[in-house]
């Protein structure tokens, strides 16, 4: 449930623990973090996001370098999940879901489901 926090880590540039420190750490093994919680963690950073429901107005902010977008629930993420747009496609930090250890971090060339929110940088 930590995907929120390796995409604040990814765009940040910092290692994950270093990121969580910007998070509730209690949620990371339990529930998962909501859009709100990523926003503030940024805001930590003085780094300024935004969020959206995927609409006709908001689709063109997922394409776009440094957006975070959250998939709809699926077999495959039953919670949901994270990804970051970059340049070289979708920072996927469990790009080996559902296995279980090692997690592996890699891109997806496409987004693996649809995207329901976005996160983007104003």
């Amino acid at each position: 449930m930590g995907c929120a926090v390796a995409r604040v880590a990814s765009l940040l540039g910092l290692g994950y623990e270093r990121a969580l420190m910007f998070f509730d750490k209690n949620k990371a093994s339990t529930k998962g973090y909501y859009l709100k919680d990523v926003i503030l963690a940024l805001k930590k950073r003085k780094v300024k996001y935004k969020s959206s429901k995927i609409t006709d107005k908001t689709r063109e902010y997922i394409n776009r370098p440094g957006s975070i977008v959250f998939i709809k629930r699926s077999k495959k993420y039953p919670a949901g999940h994270y990804l970051l747009k970059t340049n070289n496609g979708w920072v996927n930090p469990w790009i080996n879901y559902p296995e279980i250890a090692p997690a592996k971090s890699g891109f997806n060339r496409n987004l693996p489901r649809e995207a329901q929110w976005v996160l983007y940088k104003i």
